[in-house]
């Protein structure tokens, strides 16, 4: 397994897999950034490296995403954080904004944008804009 410095002793990562699943056949390899872990696996010089359920990864058919039916890792909700003095400051019609979009940005569509960007070379902007205008935002 390659994953950031602290996967190592953190129990929804590598420690986990040891603790938890039990698993005795186990190596962990720091790898701090996501692109060289993506690469160290498909590269099979890893076979297993933690990843966001909204990495391109988690769709792309040469990749299995493990079942943690265990419960290792808490779920986790992308949501909107938005600080108050700025909120205050851009009023309501921003707090509009802000909600109708995060309305629309399901799992998928942020594993398909991030796809967009990550793995096909796309830049972020037009991704988000012709996105946005497909939404009907």
């Amino acid at each position: 397994m390659a994953g950031p410095p602290e996967c190592e002793k953190r129990l929804p990562c590598f420690l986990g897999f040891k603790d938890v699943y039990k698993l005795t056949n186990i190596s962990f390899q720091t790898i701090q950034e996501a692109g060289p872990r993506v690469q160290q696996l498909k590269s099979g010089a890893v076979t297993v490296i933690p990843v966001d359920s909204v990495s391109p990864l988690t769709g792309d058919p040469n990749y299995t995403v493990l079942k943690d039916d265990l419960n290792i890792v808490p779920t986790e909700n992308v949501v909107p954080a938005v600080n108050k003095k700025v909120l205050d400051e851009r009023g309501a019609d921003f707090a509009n904004a802000v909600n109708a979009v995060s309305a629309k940005l399901t799992t998928d569509v942020m594993r398909d944008l991030n796809k967009k960007v990550d793995s096909d070379g796309e830049q972020a902007a037009d991704v988000a804009k012709d996105w946005l205008s497909q939404a009907g935002l």
